[in-house]
């Protein structure tokens, strides 16, 4: 048994050095088998002139040309298969060798044409014409070298021992057939490493590297070959289009390695919840596409439930448990025809949007969301026109105290005075700014306006701070704290008439940047306040490091304090935890007077809200202030 396994493992390894064989591209054996054609019939031309020379008898002549003629055209025939004309070829050229032999009456040097040709049929690459060839020698030194030793050899002694000579020219022969076999193998693997190579480039060309997953270049491919597919004509076809949710606060906190890994592992996870006939790939960043073909709107809801479940797992990245959000747009068409996949892509991409600004989880796609995508455009190259043109206009909002009702401040609220469309709120452009870079002077050009005016009113003889809101994405500016300052002391303002309002995820996004831009801002005597308090997720330590003066308490839980418990403890708890920092409670949305005065039982410092004044144009705040000092005096 041991004997049978031993000999085995040695025939597969000497399988191992030799050529597979019939590994040939079909256009290289065309190109090779061609030139065996030519040559068999070079040779008939060139054994016709020989046996004219020699003066040959016409059967031999028609022999000898016969020979190579025949082979070369029975070798041509297209209805014969590849290995029938590689195994014509191959003997034809063999019996060619024969031929030449005989001409030359048996002569050494007519025999070194069966070694020239024997590395021609290795051309093939094939063991079929490989062995026929062999054994086309084989026959005419063994067999015809030993009936008539005198053909095939033209030494006497040859006549007395044949298969000596026989042997002789065997091992040449074999000598002949083991470089061509070499050179054989040789080529063979070449090819296979530059096929391996090949597939590995077109692989990578195609694939994500990261994820594994195909890339937008097979993706648009894809779709172009289920462009030519009848069977599809007709037929529904989805897109969803995928981007992880707060992926940049991974990269931002964890590092890229680690956002890496996450994605790594998340797409595999979308990949096995689509079906057979999907395709999905990673279109670049945390974005992913699925191509859906057979698929409706109902369907393609299904797997997108089924992929936003899928990847909703608790990971360990690191050391730290992420749970992992999407946002899914969906598009979907009756039926699919030429450029629907680039139109699909960008519905998909729009509904997306939607379904990450609504959160939640996915969106099919809607016109209206088209119109909406187009206005938001629109609006932002609207607002860097109004920017230049100075429409932005502020309306301020009084901050009262709750122990003596006594004015100490304003918050400086944006409005757009458009051209066409009428005052705006910041309802309809902060948001679009907000996404964009375009915020950072926005924030910039509003506290220019702010400082602006508590400029006035100290000329008018009045001390009035101002809050305005920060956008995270200005907290990101290096040189933010040196803007501000130069600000204040451009219009001659004290920084502790300055507030400046951010909100709990603005903390969350980087804590320590943060915390160095508003230490530097707060050293300068800057107030920092933090707006809408209680519906972000900061952390406590943070909030107890930060330099904040203030809280202020979402208007949400403010106006349902007196109808819902939990309300109503929560805003009793953030007045406590406020106080207890050593902070100013401000509560925001304070719309009747049960609500005032609920606020102050509590022991909350200040208050705004409609109540007490909606925000209004300076003109018009100027006019409340004057009626209010009116009534004070009444009083």
């Amino acid at each position: 048994m041991t004997l049978r396994t031993n000999g085995a493992r040695t025939l597969r390894t000497i399988g191992g050095w030799l050529p597979r064989g019939s590994t040939l591209p079909q256009a290289q054996w065309e190109v090779r088998h061609r030139a065996v054609t030519y040559l068999l019939l070079f040779h008939a031309v060139v054994f016709a002139v020989a046996s004219l020379v020699k003066g040959v008898p016409l059967a031999n002549f028609i022999t000898n040309v016969s020979v190579p003629a025949l082979g070369a055209y029975a070798a041509s025939r297209g209805s014969l298969s590849r290995a029938a004309r590689s195994g014509i070829g191959a003997v034809s050229l063999m019996l060619s060798s024969s031929v030449v032999v005989h001409l030359m009456n048996g002569s050494i040097e007519g025999h070194f044409h069966f070694f020239v040709m024997i590395p021609v049929v290795a051309l093939y690459e094939d063991w079929v014409p490989f062995g026929l060839a062999v054994g086309v020698v084989l026959v005419h030194h063994g067999v015809i070298g030993t009936l008539a030793p005198g053909a095939v050899y033209d030494h006497h002694s040859a006549v007395e021992h044949p298969w000596r000579w026989a042997f002789v020219h065997a091992f040449f022969f074999a000598s002949a057939c083991v470089g061509a076999v070499i050179n054989w193998k040789l080529h063979e693997s070449a090819r296979s490493a530059e096929q391996t190579l090949t597939a590995r480039v077109r692989h990578q060309a195609h694939h994500d590297q990261l994820t594994g997953l195909p890339n937008r270049t097979q993706l648009l491919e894809r779709a172009a070959s289920m462009l030519e597919d009848p069977a599809l004509k007709g037929q529904p076809l989805a897109v969803l289009l995928v981007d992880l949710d707060r992926f940049k606060d991974v990269n931002d906190v964890l590092g890229h390695a680690s956002g890496d890994v996450l994605l790594s592992r998340v797409g595999p996870l979308m990949a096995s919840a689509v079906r057979g006939d999907d395709i999905l790939c990673r279109l670049g960043g945390d974005e992913f596409a699925a191509v859906l073909p057979r698929c409706d709107e109902e369907t393609a809801v299904a797997v997108a439930k089924r992929l936003l479940e899928l990847i909703s797992v608790t990971m360990d990245i690191d050391g730290v448990l992420l749970n992992v959000e999407a946002s899914v747009g969906i598009a979907v068409t009756h039926e699919f025809g030429e450029g629907d996949i680039d139109t699909l892509l960008r519905h998909a991409d729009i509904a997306m949007y939607a379904a990450k600004r609504a959160r939640c989880g996915f969106q099919v796609y809607e016109v209206d969301q088209d119109t909406s995508t187009r206005e938001r455009l629109n609006l932002l190259g609207e607002m860097r026109q109004a920017l230049l043109n100075d429409e932005f206009v502020l309306h301020y909002q009084p901050k009262m105290t709750l122990a003596d009702n006594r004015l100490i401040g304003v918050e400086a609220l944006a409005r757009w005075q458009h051209p066409t469309r009428g005052l705006l709120g910041p309802g309809e452009f902060i948001p679009v700014a907000e996404s964009t870079g375009l915020i950072v002077p926005f924030t910039l050009h509003v506290l220019r306006k702010a400082l602006e005016q508590v400029a006035t009113w100290q000329e008018g003889g009045s001390e009035l701070s101002v809050a305005v809101n920060l956008s995270p994405r200005c907290l990101a500016e290096i040189d933010l704290p040196e803007q501000i300052l130069a600000m204040l002391a451009a219009y001659g303002v004290p920084a502790h008439l300055l507030e400046l309002e951010i909100t709990e995820n603005t903390l969350a996004h980087d804590p320590d940047k943060a915390l160095a831009t508003l230490t530097e801002l707060h050293d300068a005597g800057i107030l920092i306040s933090i707006d809408d308090f209680g519906t972000g997720y900061s952390s406590m330590s943070y909030l107890k490091r930060l330099p904040v003066s203030e809280l202020k308490v979402d208007r949400s839980f403010v106006m349902g304090m007196l109808n819902n418990l939990d309300d109503g403890i929560l805003v009793r708890s953030v007045v406590d935890l406020g106080h207890n920092l050593g902070l100013r409670v401000v509560a925001e949305g304070v719309e009747d007077q049960e609500t005032l005065e609920a606020l102050a039982a509590v022991g909350c410092d200040v208050a705004q809200g409609y109540h007490l004044a909606r925000p209004m144009a300076v003109e018009a705040f100027e006019a409340w202030r004057s009626d209010r000092l009116v009534e004070l005096t009444v009083a």
